[in-house]
């Protein structure tokens, strides 16, 4: 089967370590991009993908994750669903 995995990496301490897990599902992802303050570090982050089978033809999961200071890593903190005009298919 086709699919994607993205799981965002940090050095830190000798060492990587993951500050984003991918969208739960799996999927492809079509698109990422920054969102909210992008002169802040870090902002947040939306990753946009197909691939869900409840989602249907014409439509695309979206993800967002804000930078959790504590966790040390991004959490998700919302996701929709949004017509997709399948720009880079």
């Amino acid at each position: 089967g086709m699919g994607s995995d993205l799981d965002i990496m940090e050095y830190r301490d000798g060492r990587f370590e993951r500050i984003l897990w991918g969208p739960p599902g799996g999927g492809i992802i079509t698109k990422i991009e920054l969102v909210g303050d992008i002169d802040a570090c870090p902002c947040g982050i939306r990753l946009y993908g197909i691939g869900s089978e409840s989602i249907p033809v014409g439509m695309r999961d979206w993800y967002e994750y804000a930078w959790d200071e504590a966790a040390g890593e991004f959490v998700l903190v919302d996701q929709g669903t949004e017509e997709w005009d399948m720009e880079w298919w």
